[in-house]
């Protein structure tokens, strides 16, 4: 009777440290899966310039922290910025990183979105702001000298370089007719051709410091071209998607002053009728994990909860990112107000 006694309690109690250590074990799928109703199988991230694009790193780090924080598959994608739009439109991805220009586009099915129409873009995730600067040789003072000179101008497949520099042009009076514009496909034929004297500028975007504005500027004497306040004003009024960006005196060799340049936001997207309960998982993932997504690319360091100030008047905010914002005492009711006039702007099919 002893012996069985003995057999039993053993029993119990090999029971009790099995249950323990389950509990210690991670989640099960079933609890895994538990507040994930409606969540797709398999997220899919759309990059823009494909693996050969800044954006690749960032993406397909992302990607990765979807599959080790969230337990969700994730599938990576190359399109355009205004084919992507099209393609979460139609639930073929579900994010995406545009320019303040394509999504002002994409929201309203204008311009290059007009195909297709209306796209609902919630923004989740405010990402890089990177300048348009023109860098000129030094007797070049002021965007009126431009006249009469080369300017080096690309990415030649996008047109946002393009549209700023004409917009400055008549904001300085400068008859774009006597600028003879050249576009480059690759970034180093702009310095390439500066450093050998066949551009007297070049317009090229950029995170400063830029290695290759480091390097050109170390070799070669230039300088960026500086808009002071009213100029930039101008400048957002007629092209409101700009905002201006200014770059710390000592970045550049001779820079002894801060420079006021255009800058674009770009931002991570997803769609409106994503679950609410991913997209706060989502963000909430990388800003208790920023440490890890800070390794993927020198930009992410620059990544802020702040910055939603900076893109809820271009693109409303996925409800899920504003509940995580909220929490931590980043969304303001300012900022509810903002986002409603955002909002009012679009298409009823996309509020």
């Amino acid at each position: 009777m002893a012996t069985r006694q003995k057999f039993y309690s053993d029993l119990g109690l090999c029971v009790l440290v099995v249950a323990l250590c389950l509990s210690l074990l991670p989640m099960s799928s079933a609890a895994q899966t538990a507040g994930k109703e409606g969540w797709p199988k398999k997220i899919v991230i759309s990059v823009t310039g494909g693996e050969a694009g800044p954006a690749y790193p960032i993406l397909s780090g992302l990607g990765r922290m979807i599959e080790k924080h969230l337990a969700v598959s994730v599938g990576m994608t190359s399109a355009s910025g205004h084919d992507s739009a099209n393609l979460l439109q139609k639930g073929e991805i579900h994010i995406m990183l545009p320019s303040a220009f394509a999504s002002r586009h994409d929201l309203r099915g204008t311009g290059p979105s007009e195909k297709w129409g209306p796209t609902p873009l919630r923004a989740w995730l405010q990402a890089q702001i990177f300048e348009q600067n023109i860098i000129a040789k030094p007797g070049i003072k002021s965007f009126k000298d431009l006249e009469g000179k080369i300017i080096c101008i690309g990415p030649r497949a996008v047109p946002i370089p393009e549209i700023i520099f004409n917009t400055l042009a008549d904001i300085h009076g400068v008859d774009v007719k006597k600028v003879r514009m050249v576009k480059w496909d690759r970034p180093t034929e702009a310095y390439d051709g500066f450093k050998a004297g066949r551009f007297d500028a070049i317009a090229v975007p950029g995170f400063y410091p830029t290695a290759l504005t480091t390097e050109l500027l170390l070799s070669h004497p230039g300088h960026i071209l500086h808009m002071d306040d009213a100029q930039m004003a101008n400048l957002q009024k007629q092209l409101p998607w700009v905002m201006p960006l200014t770059i710390p005196p000592g970045t550049y060799k001779g820079m002894d002053k801060a420079v006021q340049t255009p800058a674009i936001a770009m931002f991570l997207v997803t769609h409106r009728d994503i679950p609410e309960s991913l997209v706060y998982s989502m963000t909430k993932m990388v800003w208790d994990h920023f440490d890890e997504f800070s390794t993927f690319h020198p930009t992410c360091k620059k990544f802020s909860p702040a910055d939603v100030t900076k893109v809820v008047d271009t693109c409303p905010y996925h409800k899920g990112a504003i509940k995580y914002y909220r929490e931590t005492g980043v969304w303001t009711k300012e900022l509810d107000q903002r986002q409603a006039a955002t909002l009012a702007s679009l298409p009823p099919s996309v509020r």
